[in-house]
């Protein structure tokens, strides 16, 4: 059965940002930075994860929603470079809270040069009189503003839900100190851009749960995927354990918590509608288990 979904975003693009209400003075801001799972377009608003924290932490602050469809570490390093850090005081943001997990299994074995593709010269030379050209990064701001809508519904239709197989393949994981090692120096690049544009913030890294995995330890996982999902939990494993090694030598480590949510069943298996996305009772669980462990005051 279709229905709407309430969806909104603000002027700097933000989802679940309480200026929509006008009511967002003096608080501190916590900014959620991830893909199609942190962005939530198939929940409504009150829905998200994000305006179910404002309320557990009784609007002390405002949770506030920079997820993107589809974008990995890499668009997230582009994002503090060129969206939050010129969007966002950087002494209004307390805590940064990166979702990370499925759109990152495909960087782990990507070399220097994919992983830091060129822009074209076209694009280079927008991005230059974007951040030199006050008119037109105006001009810019006025197209885009009338062209794309903020505020509008969508029709969703979540159609069958997702349903991992009943006899679950065990497997392990193993990984080298020395492996993934570009994929490593991007996270770090990510945590040290991240703490340079916003020095006071706490950063927290959450380890998403993916359906269909099941993670006794970091290692060993049960497969639950069809075969033609078999390598899901191991590429998500292998993530994980990248970004765990790659802190172990970061400076800034002390500013940064990891929460290895994969490692939990947060999320009953009736809160995915397919694949990888929450639906409102998945949005519901990802909150309870935020609340419960982030490292918050």
């Amino acid at each position: 059965t279709p229905y709407l979904i309430d969806y909104q975003r603000d002027k700097d693009c933000y989802r679940s940002k309480d200026n929509l209400e006008k009511n967002s003075q003096n608080k501190k801001i916590i900014l959620t930075i991830g893909g199609s799972t942190t962005d939530q377009r198939f929940v409504k608003e009150g829905d998200t994860f994000q305006d179910l924290l404002d309320q557990k932490y009784d609007n002390k602050y405002d949770f506030i929603n920079g997820g993107v469809d589809g974008q990995s570490s890499v668009g997230h390093l582009y994002s503090i470079n060129q969206w939050h850090s010129k969007a966002l005081e950087s002494n209004e943001v307390k805590h940064i809270i990166y979702y990370l997990g499925v759109n990152d299994q495909g960087l782990t074995k990507l070399s220097k040069k994919e992983l830091y593709k060129k822009n074209s010269f076209q694009r280079n030379i927008r991005d230059y009189l974007t951040n030199n050209s006050y008119i037109y990064s105006q001009l810019k701001n006025i197209y885009f503003s009338k062209s794309i809508p903020k505020t509008f519904n969508i029709l969703a239709v979540h159609g069958e839900e997702f349903v991992p197989l009943d006899i679950p393949i065990y497997k392990e994981i193993k990984i080298e100190k020395d492996s993934f090692l570009e994929y490593k120096k991007l996270i770090n690049d990510l945590i040290n851009t991240t703490i340079k544009y916003f020095p006071d913030a706490k950063i927290h890294i959450v380890q998403q749960q993916i359906p269909g995995c099941r993670f006794e330890t970091e290692n060993h996982y049960f497969d639950r995927h069809s075969s033609n999902y078999q390598e899901v939990c191991k590429s998500i494993g292998e993530v994980f354990l990248s970004i765990n090694n790659a802190l172990e030598k970061n400076k800034n480590a002390s500013q940064v918590f990891i929460y290895p949510m994969y490692l939990e069943i947060a999320i009953d298996d009736d809160g995915f509608y397919d694949f990888i996305h929450t639906n409102s009772k998945g949005s519901y669980q990802i909150a309870e288990y935020l609340f419960k462990n982030l490292n918050i005051e």
